[in-house]
């Protein structure tokens, strides 16, 4: 797959399918794995193939009936050649009428800013009964149903462009995908992958437009910030160093600053300050960054 910087068109990254409808042949390359209790009786069997791009397993489901399990993912591995993989070790199934339980689709630009600065606007932006889990420059928000993902695919597969990150969707369970029209694999060529894409949004990031240009203008801090230029000759770094220019965002400062009572010229050499961790740090204005988030979901 190529990592264009420019914003892509939603495209199917990963899809579980499940199918009732299968013949396994007796000789195959599936790998028979059981349970036994201490009497030998078996508990549980999994036959499972892993090929390249692709995982198959068979198995009873949660009501006790058979099953075959077909995970792969459409940007690496087309249907034609699942089909001829799956035959080919032993597996026929019907691919149209198989359910689909599990869905993610993606979207990658290249963004202005370390991804993690992203992480606080985000967090403002929630809405809705969420989880949301931060980790490695990773940040999730969404339940064990629906999930919207956004991380830095540069780091993780060492791209030469940086700061490529991925927005992904993922459809953990099929109540979703089933409201939407889409329960078997031959509905998806029919199926709006935009609007499937910004279901998470619609859920639980819809603040995420609100947030916009505003000014969270605290009293306090002006008067902190006042008395800092008073009393210190490094004022505006210390007032970082307290507040955190990631979590605030570089226009509140700036904000601030415009607004605070400070002589001129302190006041244009904190701009200029500002201005210059902004390149050292990789930190943004907070409405630019807004909007680039709202790009994922052609609502900026």
């Amino acid at each position: 797959m190529i990592f264009n910087p420019i914003l892509s068109y939603p495209t199917l990254d990963k899809i579980h399918l499940k199918s009732m409808d299968y013949h396994l042949a007796g000789s195959s390359q599936f790998i028979t794995d059981m349970k036994c209790n201490a009497t030998g009786d078996i508990l549980s069997e999994n036959k499972y193939c892993n090929l390249p791009g692709i995982n198959l397993t068979v198995r009873k489901d949660k009501q006790g009936n058979d099953a075959a399990y077909i995970y792969f993912n459409p940007n690496k591995v087309d249907e034609g050649f699942l089909i001829s993989q799956c035959n080919r070790a032993g597996l026929d199934f019907n691919m149209a009428n198989s359910n689909v339980i599990r869905l993610d689709l993606e979207r990658h630009q290249q963004l202005n800013f370390n991804v993690k600065s992203y992480h606080s606007v985000l967090s403002a932006a929630g809405s809705g009964r969420k989880d949301i889990i931060s980790h490695n420059g990773t940040y999730t928000t969404g339940s064990r149903a629906i999930q919207w993902q956004l991380y830095d695919k540069s780091a993780q597969i060492k791209l030469d462009i940086p700061n490529i990150c991925r927005g992904e969707t993922r459809y953990l369970k099929p109540h979703y995908l089933v409201k939407a029209g889409l329960s078997q694999y031959q509905d998806l060529a029919a199926a709006d992958l935009m609007k499937l894409y910004n279901k998470p949004f619609e859920l639980y990031l819809n603040n995420l437009s609100k947030i916009g240009q505003d000014r969270e203008l605290i009293g306090q801090d002006i008067q902190q910030l006042e008395h800092l230029f008073k009393v210190s000759s490094r004022a505006m770094q210390t007032f970082i160093n307290i507040k955190g220019i990631e979590q605030k965002g570089l226009d509140y400062f700036l904000q601030l600053i415009q607004v605070a009572d400070i002589p001129k010229q302190k006041r244009y050499n904190a701009k200029k300050l500002l201005l210059g961790l902004s390149d050292k740090l990789n930190v943004g204005f907070k409405s630019e960054m807004v909007r680039e988030l709202l790009s994922y979901f052609n609502a900026a």
